[in-house]
């Protein structure tokens, strides 16, 4: 089977740290942003954007996730 050296698809243990530390930051500094330090709600229409780019970013992170526990089976 020809398997290839793809970070996304064969991510190694420190490829998947440094994604999720990047990713979890990322989403801490869009929440600190949007909500302004806190003072305001999330959960507005206008920040409908951040939210799917926030749900998109966790489901990259499973999907890598699922990818390292398959890999690392084999």
């Amino acid at each position: 089977m020809n398997m290839k050296k793809n970070i996304f698809q064969n991510p190694s243990k420190k490829a998947l740290i440094l994604f999720a530390i990047l990713s979890f930051t990322g989403i801490s500094l869009m929440i600190l942003a949007m909500s302004d330090l806190f003072t305001e709600s999330v959960f507005q229409k206008r920040y409908l954007m951040f939210w799917f780019l926030i749900i998109t970013n966790l489901m990259f992170l499973i999907r890598l996730f699922v990818n390292y526990s398959k890999n690392k089976k084999i």
